[in-house]
């Protein structure tokens, strides 16, 4: 009987010391090498290393947060791009490696990270002043120093339209613009490396269009001071921005035919004559401008060559009626 107790002893402590060898089969590993890039405003790419598992939990929240009362996400991937975070905010996460039901790792953490500062988008783009061919803006930076001010026709696609830079947070456009036109005008912060905000609401502004269509008493001097009153006459529209005259030169109106005058545009204030071939006298010559401008009165002066008699150059002053 003795002997059979001994026996016994024996196996249950043999049974005992094989218990406490330790068994790395149903052992759930921690994630390992866990790293944060690709930050910006509102995400962060978390990274990490495998360990054969199909299932990770990452819990997020506000730096400081108490776990359980964070935000979960379950992936099985070996990495996971948080969206949707708070601009220049810091952030803590864990990660648990899930290998079943009932057998998951420690958590891992906290691991931080900070998201960047978000580029603030511009506000409140207003109208200062709005003339033949330019329009003041302003607006609010919002913290931002550097602009980017896209414009074009009314409807443009954004992105291709005109653009200008300012470092301040109002601008003159007076490009690429013309007189009675309706602009779409947007403005965006560049927050550097390519980084830039939303764009603004949009601004939609007309040029104000300087008509020269009308009755004009008309005084032209040639360039060796001769003076012809060539009375009164009267600017017709043949289309937007380009006028047709009734005189040239020092010839009235039907002196060799009813209709000798001469094609220009009105370029933001600024006459302009292409080059075309008119009937003058005798001759077919060609008319081309040298200068011209439209005065804030509505009066306007041009000078322009007609191709004969050694090329002579005359001065129009037209006086509005």
């Amino acid at each position: 009987m003795k002997h059979t107790i001994l026996f016994l002893s024996l196996l249950l402590f043999v049974f005992s010391c094989s218990s406490d060898n330790t068994d790395d089969s149903n052992t759930c590993h921690s994630p390992v090498n866990i790293t944060t890039n690709s930050i910006t405003a509102h995400s962060a790419l978390i990274n990490w290393t495998t360990n054969n598992s199909n299932s990770y939990q990452i819990e997020y929240g506000f730096s400081g947060f108490t776990q359980g009362q964070g935000t979960n996400i379950m992936t099985s991937d070996s990495s996971y791009n948080l969206i949707g975070l708070t601009p220049a905010t810091a952030y803590d996460f864990y990660i648990t490696t899930i290998c079943s039901d009932i057998n998951y790792s420690d958590a891992i953490g906290p691991n931080s990270f900070n998201t960047e500062i978000a580029c603030q988008q511009p506000t409140s783009l207003n109208l200062e002043n709005v003339d033949i061919c330019s329009i003041s803006l302003n607006w609010e930076t919002n913290g931002e120093s550097s602009f980017k001010v896209e414009y074009g026709v009314s409807g443009f696609a954004l992105g291709t339209g005109r653009v200008k830079t300012t470092t301040e947070n109002n601008i003159i456009i007076d490009s690429n613009i013309s007189q009675g036109i309706t602009y779409d005008i947007y403005v965006r912060a560049n927050c550097g490396s390519d980084s830039y905000s939303e764009y603004s609401e949009a601004l939609t502004i007309t040029t104000i269009s300087q008509d020269l269509t009308g009755s004009y008493q008309v005084t032209v001097t040639r360039h060796d001071g001769f003076v012809v009153d060539l009375g009164i006459e009267t600017i017709t529209l043949i289309s937007p921005n380009y006028y047709k005259t009734q005189t040239t030169g020092h010839w009235p109106i039907g002196y060799y035919n009813t209709d000798q005058g001469y094609n220009f545009e009105n370029s933001c204030g600024e006459i302009i004559i292409p080059d075309q071939q008119l009937f003058q006298g005798t001759y077919s010559e060609m008319v081309f401008s040298t200068s011209g401008h439209v005065f804030p009165n509505g009066n306007f002066v041009v000078e322009y060559i007609v191709e004969a008699y050694d090329d002579l150059l005359y001065s129009a002053f037209y006086t509005k009626q």
